[in-house]
């Protein structure tokens, strides 16, 4: 069995990658407009399985990941893989979750052969997408027969809606599994927000969901805290929402350097440090102190808009000198934050993956 680098190349960075998403592949059932990663049936990009294996042997040294996702694309289309990527990542003791359209739930025998697989795999999480764009491709009754028999299988479910103004489908999706949630406890269901891409198409939503208002204007805790593996073994830094506008989110190739490598490398990102404590929108509205021209959009409803204009921005030395001036309270908060997770830890007596899991993962990586 393939040994991870040794545990003295990791120096424990004071923002903690806790999740690694695998997007196993670029490939999907449906072509929804505005798809973070334009996927479609078109796209061929795949994660090969032994790179996964490695990858997550990597991950073994990094003590604070504990949850391991597969999403796309479409995870199913290459099902044999998904099974053997959750059984590796399960076996090492780390919670295990997929993302999925439900596509494959054509009637509730199928839905049920599919989640049998998967648990027998060790997955413990599924989350499925839907609402108006992606039912233009899978109907809503897959949506429902996945979920039923996920969780009549025991697994945490969860259904996202999106989210958005002039949605067709939404109050009869949030009935529907509203309804459903009566019977299984299990089931979350979430409304998310459905965002463009930042071209032509733009998608509105109602001004209580815009960042410039304070009850929603707080850090992104996707940013280096929630890793993610792209088809060509890029990491990312985020959950990769708009990853094309935002090149400086990719951290390096994987074929090249070590997962612990590459995390290491953003102890001193001061920039994603900042942007993780307090928001890109935040980071923005301080930079205007340095050129009065920024201006900080109220159509803002998601951390990954603010943060595609921040990174975008001409004027690279304002946010220098934004960084520079903000700097002592970021390290300050960034420690505080430390101590008291290291004081919460002790309490509570735990840490965020089990003691078995632990042995676990050293005895079959040792």
């Amino acid at each position: 069995m393939t040994k991870p680098p040794d545990h003295d190349h990791y120096t424990r960075p004071l923002i903690k990658p806790r999740l690694l998403s695998f997007i196993t592949t670029f490939k999907c059932t449906a072509a929804c407009r505005n798809c973070c990663f334009r996927c479609s049936p078109a796209r061929t990009e795949s994660l090969p399985l032994e790179s996964i294996r490695r990858i997550i042997n990597e991950a073994a040294i990094i003590p604070e990941i504990n949850v391991i996702v597969f999403t796309g694309g479409e995870c199913f289309i290459e099902r044999t893989k998904l099974i053997e990527s959750i059984n590796h990542a399960s076996s090492r003791g780390y919670i295990t979750r997929c993302v999925s359209n439900a596509y494959w739930a054509t009637d509730i025998v199928a839905a049920k052969k599919s989640i049998a697989e998967l648990k027998e795999a060790g997955l413990a999480e599924i989350n499925f997408s839907v609402g108006d764009n992606h039912l233009k491709f899978v109907p809503m009754r897959n949506v429902r027969n996945a979920a039923v028999a996920a969780c009549e299988a025991g697994l945490t479910t969860v259904i996202n809606i999106e989210l958005f103004n002039g949605s067709r489908h939404r109050n009869k999706l949030e009935s529907v599994f509203t309804d459903l949630r009566r019977s299984f406890s299990k089931l979350i269901v979430n409304c998310g927000l459905w965002i463009d891409r930042g071209d032509d198409i733009r998608i509105r939503h109602h001004k209580k969901y815009s960042l410039t208002n304070d009850v929603r204007a707080r850090g992104c805790k996707s940013i280096i805290s929630s890793l993610s593996v792209t088809p060509d073994e890029k990491l990312l830094a985020c959950c990769g929402l708009l990853v094309e506008d935002v090149p400086e989110m990719v951290l390096g190739d994987l074929k090249k350097m070590s997962l612990s490598d590459l995390v290491n490398g953003q102890r001193e990102d001061l920039l994603k440090c900042w942007i993780h404590l307090e928001g890109p929108q935040a980071v923005l509205d301080s930079t205007r102190s340095f050129d009065r021209s920024i201006r900080l959009k109220d159509t803002y409803v998601h951390p990954c808009q603010a943060c595609r204009d921040l990174y975008k921005l001409k004027n690279r030395d304002a946010v220098v000198k934004a960084c520079s001036e903000a700097a002592p309270k970021i390290y300050d908060r960034l420690l505080a934050v430390e101590r008291f997770n290291e004081c919460f830890a002790g309490i509570k007596g735990t840490t965020p993956m089990s003691s078995e899991s632990r042995q676990n993962r050293e005895a079959l990586n040792g």
